[in-house]
């Protein structure tokens, strides 16, 4: 009897990784660009199979391949972010399905009861193909789909992971609620840090000003305002400036970030922030890091001749990600 179960539990298992293996992606080197930089399962039933293995949600993309400019656009902007392309590829399944063409495509449509020709409409289903959250339509920004993948999470597993929840915030940040503050101490560094950890913030920046040594805080005013920041750093005997019309930026920006490994890798300025003050603390920088900046900080710290490397940390992050990814493929 424990044979026969055995040997049933091995075919099974056989199956499933034959099955898993035939499971076809695109490539996001060579694909239409309205499916952007991510790496797609174009067919439902594959889909499905590796939700169910992997225990996750599926990321329906259903999208005009060849489209109009929106559906271009789209691909080009949103699904070439590298952030959104990174939480995508590893906390859903991606699925793409094609609005304007038959067989397979058609049937998921209909199944869906999504319209033909339409610009871009995201799902998130579970493995057993039911809805998770209500369909994602006529948004077309970086910051919908992130708040739109957000929800999708903590419906699915009740909260998101610390690095998605940053990097989302961040997006989810645009100029009309960002705010400035500026604080002055004894030492920017340390309170650069400090300030760091303080929800809300985004990202900071040291410098001086009248003689003073200031760190210059940039934060989302939806989560918290600069009298929150005061009353949090007033133990600390941070002084709030009023006027920082002389603010001059010091040339070690996240001091503790530049004395380590970190800023070999793409990062974008919220986790610059978060990883210096983990850093400085003594916490663990890489709750922050998605899991290609985890590979890449392993294989950095691996590396024991680093002459030949170069900060890329205060680059802009499509430009410091493409030069991460050339890098650390031929390692």
């Amino acid at each position: 009897m424990r044979q026969n179960l055995l040997c049933s539990f091995l075919i099974f298992t056989a199956l499933m990784f034959s099955l898993t293996a035939s499971c076809q992606m695109t490539d996001p080197y060579n694909q239409p660009v309205e499916l952007g930089q991510v790496s797609w399962y174009r067919n439902i039933e594959d889909a499905q199979l590796i939700a169910a293995k992997e225990n996750k949600p599926i990321l329906v993309l259903f999208q005009e391949v060849p489209g109009c400019s929106t559906c271009q656009n789209y691909g080009n902007n949103v699904l070439s972010n590298p952030i959104i392309v990174d939480i995508i590829t590893h906390e859903f399944v991606p699925l793409a399905i094609y609005n304007n063409k038959g067989g397979a495509d058609a049937d998921v449509l209909k199944l869906y009861g999504e319209p033909s020709w339409n610009n871009p409409v995201l799902r998130v289903i579970k493995s057993d193909g039911k809805n998770l959250v209500t369909r994602h339509a006529g948004h077309y920004d970086t910051a919908s789909l992130a708040s739109y993948m957000k929800l999708a999470l903590v419906a699915y597993r009740g909260s998101v992971p610390q690095y998605v929840d940053v990097l989302i915030e961040e997006l989810l940040s645009d100029d009309k609620n960002v705010s400035e503050a500026y604080y002055s101490m004894y030492c920017f560094w340390t309170g650069e840090a400090k300030l760091g950890q303080v929800e809300g913030v985004i990202s900071t920046s040291p410098g001086f000003m009248n003689g003073q040594e200031v760190v210059k805080v940039t934060y989302d005013n939806k989560q918290t305002n600069s009298g929150e920041i005061s009353k949090l750093v007033k133990s600390d005997k941070f002084t709030f400036v009023t006027d920082p019309s002389k603010f001059r930026i010091d040339r070690d920006p996240q001091y503790y970030l530049k004395k380590s490994d970190y800023k070999y890798i793409a990062l974008s300025p919220s986790q610059r922030t978060k990883v210096n003050s983990a850093l400085a603390a003594g916490g663990d920088p890489d709750l922050y890091l998605s899991p290609t900046q985890r590979q890449w900080i392993s294989k950095t710290k691996a590396q024991k001749d680093k002459s030949k490397m170069k900060p890329v940390y205060e680059m802009e992050l499509q430009k410091s990600w493409k030069l991460c990814q050339q890098h650390f493929s031929m390692l």
